[in-house]
């Protein structure tokens, strides 16, 4: 992702949702914490939920970045002659 030219936000965006989803799967395996109670909705623990909070806000980034006119060519490439 950091070696072909994109538009700003797209980073941020593949972050936020790599670990949401990575979180999710942790979450899975993870064993509660014995000060809180355990709290399940729909089957899914709290951290899941903020998970999917967090996947469903790297979407709208995707959104957004997609709309933009503009392009950033990252920090690993050099500008392009004109």
């Amino acid at each position: 992702a950091w070696y072909r030219p994109r538009k700003p936000g797209v980073i941020v965006a593949l972050f936020l949702g790599i670990y949401g989803v990575l979180r999710i799967v942790t979450e899975l395996y993870r064993l509660p914490d014995a000060h809180l109670t355990v709290q399940r909705f729909l089957g899914l623990s709290r951290g899941q939920w903020l998970s999917i909070v967090m996947i469903a806000f790297a979407l709208l980034c995707f959104y957004l970045a997609s709309r933009r006119k503009d392009t950033f060519g990252g920090w690993l490439l050099k500008p392009a002659a004109a």
